[in-house]
């Protein structure tokens, strides 16, 4: 008896999604049509619809294109009857951290945002890294070299779904800023505000946040470890900002693992790959507007 075959298209290697279409993202509603949040044009990128070297048409499309539009429409939706409407996308992420309800706003704002992040930090072509800057991260990692290894060693070695981020820290010696590498998993957020979340759909959580008596326990606890003996003062007042423990750190940088943001260029196995060619498009002078504090606020977002 003939047995029948099942026959399986082959894809060329590295290109695991090219086999399907990509689809196109579902059109806003009317009322998300009104609200201030719209995918940002990205110039350097949007009219060849690729990074050179890093993003082929596909690879865009899925990493940008389409995945931040589909983003920024259930943002648009979730917000659409809420006073989070006209607010920035950064503010929505720190409002809506520490409460419950409002966990699945958090996540799509928070993932807006950090994907953004990701994308605005890019460069088709090599730029040098800023005299001053490349000293001041000297000082904290010994060499540019280490930064690069940690960066893109920390981010292989996740095992699942985040962000790799330099931050600059308020721990700086003399004239020269202090930074650290921080990771963030799924649609955690780098800032200390968004930290300490108080939100059941997530294990960033803490027990008996579910009901009004754990949340109440919560914020006092919050409260307690800025307030100390209850003393108020402005310095006081401002740690409570702070998860427990937490400091202050400003995001400068930060590299994307989420599997769509590498797969359908580079394939299975090739995250690593990916990381060491995204090093090679950092666009080092954002990087040092960023700490220098001097970088436009575009888009909405107040990064």
């Amino acid at each position: 008896m003939i047995r029948p075959r099942l026959r399986i298209p082959q894809v060329a290697r590295g290109s695991l999604f090219a086999a399907a279409p990509v689809p196109r993202a579902a059109p806003l509603s009317m009322t998300s049509r009104r609200s201030l949040h719209k995918v940002a044009e990205l110039p350097a990128f949007d009219h060849v619809g690729k990074v050179e070297g890093l993003y082929g048409e596909l690879g865009y499309r899925y990493a940008w294109t389409e995945y931040q539009s589909h983003i920024i429409d259930r943002l648009n939706r979730e917000i659409a009857d809420k006073d989070y409407v006209n607010k920035p996308v950064k503010d929505i992420v720190l409002r809506t951290a520490r409460n419950p309800e409002d966990a699945v706003i958090f996540n799509y704002a928070s993932m807006a945002h950090n994907n953004e992040f990701f994308f605005r930090h890019l460069s088709a072509e090599p730029v040098e890294v800023p005299d001053k800057l490349a000293k001041q991260i000297k000082d904290s990692f010994g060499s540019m070299e280490t930064l690069r290894l940690e960066m893109t060693m920390t981010a292989n070695a996740m095992f699942g779904p985040g962000f790799v981020w330099l931050v600059k820290t308020n721990a700086a010696s003399g004239n020269s800023a202090a930074f650290r590498v921080l990771t963030t998993y799924l649609a955690g957020s780098p800032y200390p505000g968004a930290h300490w979340r108080q939100q059941t759909t997530d294990m960033n959580t803490s027990v008996g946040a579910q009901s009004e008596t754990g949340r109440d326990h919560g914020f006092s606890y919050l409260d307690n470890s800025a307030y100390a003996m209850g003393k108020k003062s402005l310095a006081a007042t401002a740690r409570n900002e702070y998860a427990p423990g937490g400091t202050s750190v400003i995001p400068v940088l930060c590299v994307n693992t989420w599997e769509h943001a590498w797969l359908p260029d580079y394939g299975v196995g090739g995250k690593e790959h990916f990381l060491n060619t995204w090093w090679e498009k950092v666009n080092w002078d954002l990087v040092d507007q960023e700490v220098n504090g001097s970088r436009r606020t575009v888009g909405g977002f107040g990064f």
